[in-house]
């Protein structure tokens, strides 16, 4: 699974160069990048989605180059924290510590909205490739 991950990663990065987003940061002094897939990678083990990865104002992202492997309890999820308590209290800890954490659009925001139906599409790719 990892080698097919990386190759998925090289071709994100192909493609986040053509996004809206990319021409949005480079226009307005942000980097914010992309990233592909956080968290345990357990195989069989539950996959968190959400709409997009985040970005802090005046936060910088670097692209997301390897997969590494991490806890979901203790990585920086965002917003997706908010699904703790009710993963506690149905599944337990043991389930959330085996969280893998990708997302719907793989690009970064601030907001959703500044996320376009063309970055939607050109992301959509990497998946189907």
């Amino acid at each position: 699974m990892d080698i097919e991950l990386s190759k998925l990663l090289n071709e994100l990065n192909n493609i986040y160069t053509k996004s809206d987003i990319s021409k949005y940061c480079l226009d307005n002094g942000h980097k914010w990048s992309y990233s592909l897939v956080t968290s345990t990678l357990e195989k069989n083990g539950p996959l968190v989605i959400g709409f997009n990865w985040g970005a802090s104002k005046g936060e910088e992202y670097e692209p997301q180059t390897e997969i590494k492997k991490a806890n979901f309890l203790t990585e920086d999820v965002g917003s997706l924290s908010r699904i703790y308590p009710f993963c506690r209290k149905h599944f337990g800890d043991d389930f959330i510590s085996k969280i893998t954490q990708s997302n719907y659009c793989f690009f970064r925001s601030h907001n959703e909205s500044q996320i376009s139906s063309k970055d939607i599409e050109l992301q959509g790719r990497i998946i189907h490739c």
